[in-house]
């Protein structure tokens, strides 16, 4: 039986595969710069914290450079967030469209939560460069993308539950609500929150990495940032597991019935096992560690950046299978979407895709490798 609105469907000028596979690259990159932020927010907070009133203390040195990366990190999360928002829509449009309406009025206040976010990264940054302190605003910021975040998760776990939306709707047409008796929501908020300390702490140990990291400097990003990395991947493994176990058990059954999803499942756990061990190492090597690495820091922060970026892309790739399994169990199969190939757009289309990630990974780059050749050994 089909729970899903029926819907006249414009066909498809690429296979549903290629929307698919765009859609999970570029998801799993802009969870990244989502997680990225939440760490970023973080540690900053607690560094200014703990630093004090000392405008020259290590701690709001280390903070002034994370709040430095934020504005950046939010031009990537928003600018990576609309393509696989869009393609989620061509391919879950009247799920995606009706969930959305029954959430309307958080679904709007997205928009000017980002905008006020946005505002105060700006704000804080300023802050640190004038010696002041910015923990208030860093804290209110880190709220806004808590909430943010809960109406994602939301929409997207409400797109599943067609069963619900005539209860909601009855119960409030001006979308004011937020869906109650969901048991995965919550944990998938949590699974993402959480991934701010992991993604966070890989991301200060590539920040710490870098050649104009004086040994002091590079000493308590790598200690501080390996904290993050251990106490986020436990927290993401417990809330995987809370998130996995709260589906039903015709998802669960469903995704069992192939290898494709058991094998994601299992590199996932590698994964995160490798980033547990890696912060783990990080964090017990101490000042030693830095001083044998010397040279060859920045080589940890390639390890910790290609962690992070595999780990965040087989969550994207395994989370698109829940979705996909969920909704065939209730009457939507997106396979059978029809499709019909514009080959002049789609390959323009395809050449922009190249060019942009090229574009991207140069400029990525150019600010990695050109520092100021300021090396932690001779400090």
């Amino acid at each position: 039986m089909n729970l899903f609105p029926m819907a006249d469907v414009i066909p498809l000028p690429a296979p549903v595969w290629l929307f698919k596979t765009l859609h999970i690259l570029l998801l799993g990159l802009h969870f990244v710069a989502i997680q990225l932020l939440i760490g970023g927010l973080v540690i900053s907070t607690y560094w200014v914290i703990r630093g004090g009133r000392q405008a020259d203390g290590g701690m709001r040195e280390a903070g002034r450079q994370v709040l430095k990366t934020l504005p950046v990190v939010t031009t990537y999360l928003i600018n990576l967030g609309v393509p696989p928002l869009l393609f989620a829509q061509v391919l879950f449009g009247h799920a995606l469209y009706s969930a959305s309406v029954m959430v309307g009025a958080w679904w709007i206040g997205v928009i000017f939560w980002l905008l006020s976010l946005y505002y105060l990264l700006y704000v804080a940054t300023g802050r640190g460069e004038s010696g002041r302190g910015w923990w208030k605003v860093t804290a209110s910021a880190l709220a806004m993308v808590m909430v943010v975040a809960f109406t994602f998760s939301t929409v997207m776990t409400l797109m599943l539950r067609p069963e619900a939306w005539a209860d909601m709707y009855r119960q409030s047409a001006g979308g004011i609500y937020l869906p109650q008796g969901d048991p995965t929501t919550v944990p998938r908020w949590l699974y993402m929150l959480c991934g701010g300390l992991t993604l966070g702490g890989l991301g200060v140990v590539a920040l710490g990495s870098m050649k104009r990291q004086t040994l002091d400097m590079r000493t308590l990003m790598f200690r501080d940032g390996a904290v993050m990395i251990v106490v986020g991947a436990l927290l993401q493994t417990l809330f995987a597991n809370l998130a996995w176990t709260s589906q039903p058990t015709l998802v669960h059954d469903a995704l069992a019935s192939g290898t494709a999803y058991s094998t994601l499942r299992a590199v996932w756990l590698v994964l995160a096992l490798a980033i547990l061990g890696f912060g783990a190492w990080i964090a017990t090597g101490g000042r030693g560690l830095v001083e044998r690495w010397g040279r060859k820091a920045p080589t940890l922060g390639w390890i910790a950046s290609l962690l992070g970026i595999c780990l965040t892309l087989v969550y994207a790739a395994f989370r698109d299978g829940v979705r996909d399994k969920t909704m065939l169990i209730k009457g939507f199969d997106v396979t059978t979407l029809p499709v019909y190939i514009n080959w002049s757009v789609l390959i323009a289309f395809l050449c922009m895709v190249v060019a942009t990630l090229v574009a991207v990974g140069w400029l990525t780059t150019l600010v990695v490798t050109n520092q100021p050749q300021v090396e932690a050994e001779d400090e």
